[in-house]
């Protein structure tokens, strides 16, 4: 559930950025036109038989993404023909949504994780996803003059150019060139991280980044919870000198930026059974009890807000902490155990 898109998809590709930040590495800062999320960032990467590698390229709703993108490869000298390689580090428009217009003005291969259908499916099949979506809003106790919101598809199929799946899929250990791919769900069950053992760069996509900004889809994971806090444990293991995030700037300490978000996660979990334990209801309700009643009224926020709080309440259910049953009309209501 990610809610309704932005007004309007133009965005000022004269706000973009690039410089390098380690080594044969171009952050490639790119404007979006979400009014909470302003920018991404895409990594152009130099390979060793002279070709780019890109990680990550953007989102589309406009002409004006695609100029923001060519601008920002222009600046460090880089054609998109130059592009051999895209390679996604998951299946969120503002990652993936010119893969399409890429991959056609440049034939590039596209590399991603197989796990893509918490994205694609919308893009395949918007009509049944909507149609779920609403469903589920509804049982987990959204207004009804808030459904809509809830169940809309737009954010997909308008911020993506077109349904672009991987011709290639990527695996945990597998090589890209000189990176090592790791799988990292939990933010999305497709993302993945690459790592560079050679000096200890980690382009981490939205796992982690300076600022505790998470979120979590839900719905296509059994935990996605555990799978983010598992995720995290993992690239901690690899001493990473350097964290390359999907927004924000680079990470010159990723061990301290893991606690934090370690910490911050099991914050906001604590923070929702807490709001279990005010007593029994739906998840809408739990998560304006959680993350406040003016924030889930925002359209802007409530969806995604909703989408990490389910999250949150599937893994206390999974460790035994919380219960759901079905209430009145079939809604959902959840309990302390």
């Amino acid at each position: 559930m990610v809610g309704p898109p932005p007004s309007t998809w133009s965005v000022d590709a004269s706000r973009r950025t690039a410089v390098e930040v380690a080594g044969g590495v171009w952050c490639l800062r790119l404007p979006l036109p979400w009014a909470l999320i302003p920018h991404v960032n895409a990594y152009a990467v130099e390979q060793p038989d002279g070709g780019v590698m890109l990680v990550d390229c953007g989102g589309w709703g406009d002409e004006s993404c695609w100029s923001a993108l060519v601008g920002a490869l222009r600046d460090v000298g880089i054609a998109p023909g130059d592009v051999r390689l895209l390679v996604l580090t998951h299946y969120h428009s503002d990652h993936m949504g010119t893969a399409a217009r890429l991959a056609e003005e440049s034939g590039c291969e596209i590399l991603g994780h197989a796990r893509h259908e918490h994205l694609t499916d919308a893009l395949l099949r918007p009509g049944a996803i909507a149609a779920a979506r609403r469903r589920r809003a509804s049982r987990e106790g959204v207004p009804e003059q808030r459904l809509g919101g809830y169940a809309s598809v737009r954010e997909e199929i308008e911020g993506i150019l077109a349904p672009t799946l991987p011709d290639r899929t990527l695996a945990a250990g597998d090589r890209v060139g000189r990176w090592t791919v790791l799988e990292t769900p939990g933010h999305a069950p497709s993302h993945i991280s690459l790592h560079r053992p050679d000096d200890g760069v980690l382009i981490a996509g939205d796992l982690f980044g300076a600022a505790f900004t998470p979120y979590m889809d839900y719905g296509c994971s059994e935990d996605p919870l555990r799978e983010y806090l598992d995720s995290l444990a993992l690239v901690d293991e690899l001493d990473a000198t350097l964290a390359l995030p999907g927004h924000g700037r680079p990470v010159s300490d990723p061990a301290a930026a893991i606690a934090a978000w370690r910490d911050g996660l099991e914050s906001q979990c604590k923070a929702v059974l807490e709001a279990v334990h005010a007593g029994p209801a739906g998840a809408y309700e739990i998560a304006c009890r959680a993350r406040g009643r003016e924030s889930m009224e925002d359209d802007r926020q409530g969806p995604s807000n909703l989408s990490d709080v389910l999250c949150h309440l599937r893994h206390l259910r999974a460790s035994g902490r919380a219960d759901r049953s079905t209430g009145a009309g079939g809604r959902f209501l959840y309990s302390a155990r």
